[in-house]
Parts: C-alpha cells; structure tokens; sequence
C-alpha cells in the first residue's frame, strides 16, 4: 500500500502545481503497472478526478467515478464533492444538466452500497446544492 499512497501523494502535489497532465500519467503508470492497486486505493483515485477536474474533463471524471463502483471500490465523499465541482463548473450548458444527473445517478448507487449516513459531510452537502442549482433545479437543491 506504500506505493499507492506515495503515487497519490505526487498526484495531488502535481495538481497543487498546476501539472493535472502529470498527475494522470502517475494514475495511467499505477493503473497500467497494478491494477489492483489503484482499485483499492481512493486516494489514487481522488488524484485522478481532481486533474480531470482541473483539466475541465467532467465527463471522463463522472466516468471514472462510475468504474470506481464498478471495480467494487465505492467512490467516497471527497470522490463525489470533486465530480459534482467538475460538473457545476462545466462551461457547456446544454452538458451540464446531463453530467451533474449521472454524477448524482452515482452518489445515490454508492449511497446504496455503502448505507445511510456516508454522506454527512458539508463540503459534499455544499456540492451538490451547487451542481443542482447550476442546471436550474432550485427546488431539489432547497430539498437536498
């Protein structure tokens, strides 16, 4: 586990630094060289959403987000406040609305695996009034 979280550590330095392409060839390298180890490991994971967000790849970022719940490795809340941000800030508005609902499609899946109460957490919380109120629905963002 060693290894995952020192490639995670130089993710998200590379992000800090403005080098989001570096930071998903690490998360390629770790992917491609063990496979099972960035399944295992959502701080590898995190890395690689937050360059995608930076990059303003929301859509491969709600990809990824889905092949996290696929592997058997439920997205965590700091998986999700990162999506829904990428999402919120897409600057195509006619995208948007479908991105910010199948993010949301994969925070009520991973809701589901994980049980009640995973989602208490204000950043998240925040999020998604956010992501909701960007694509017009005031009254579930009021409701969320």
């Amino acid at each position: 586990m060693r290894y995952e979280s020192v490639a995670a550590s130089a993710m998200f330095a590379c992000n800090a630094s403005e080098m989001s392409e570096v930071s998903l060839d690490i998360f390629e390298a770790v992917r491609h060289e063990r496979p099972e180890a960035v399944r295992a490991s959502a701080y590898v994971l995190n890395g690689a959403l937050g360059a995608l967000r930076r990059q303003k790849r929301a859509d491969a970022a709600v990809t990824l987000v889905g092949e996290m719940r696929a592997w058997g490795e439920p997205a965590d809340a700091a998986s999700f406040t990162t999506v829904l941000a990428a999402c919120r800030e897409c600057a195509d508005e006619e995208v948007r609305p479908e991105l910010v609902s199948r993010a949301i499609d994969e925070l009520l899946g991973a809701s589901a695996d994980l049980g009640a109460g995973w989602l208490v957490n204000a950043e998240l919380h925040t999020e998604l009034i956010g992501a909701l109120g960007a694509v017009g629905e005031v009254r579930a963002a009021l409701e969320a």
